[in-house]
């Protein structure tokens, strides 16, 4: 689409902003080459399954690149408040602590 007027724009602003932020907490894990060979597709799956088990109200997301390569597998997560996390080397098994943080809105201080 290519935008023309104010109102396209601060419609498609509208529109990014509310899938960046979607009134829900937001969990994204790192899937670039990095995080893939350090296993996060299994991180991205527990999340998957992990918010499915525990019926939390969250979004669970792959992204590009979170930028601390050595860190991987990288999560970050997004609270709807605009608090957030990076947490880094999480394993499959740890996803459902960070899954259910979600759902109490607190997060883990180790992130």
């Amino acid at each position: 689409m290519t935008a023309k007027r104010n109102t396209d724009w601060d419609r498609l602003y509208r529109e990014g902003w509310q899938l960046l932020s979607p009134g829900i907490p937001l969990i994204a894990v790192g899937m670039a080459s990095c995080g893939r060979a350090a296993a996060a597709e299994a991180v991205y799956q527990s999340a998957l399954q992990a918010s499915r088990q525990t019926n939390q109200t969250c979004s669970v997301i792959s992204t590009g690149c979170l930028g601390f390569c050595q860190m991987e597998p990288l999560v970050e997560i997004r609270l709807p408040d605009g608090q957030g996390s990076l947490y880094g080397l999480v394993t499959p098994d740890r996803m459902t602590e960070l899954v259910g943080a979600c759902g109490s809105l607190v997060l883990p201080e180790d992130g």
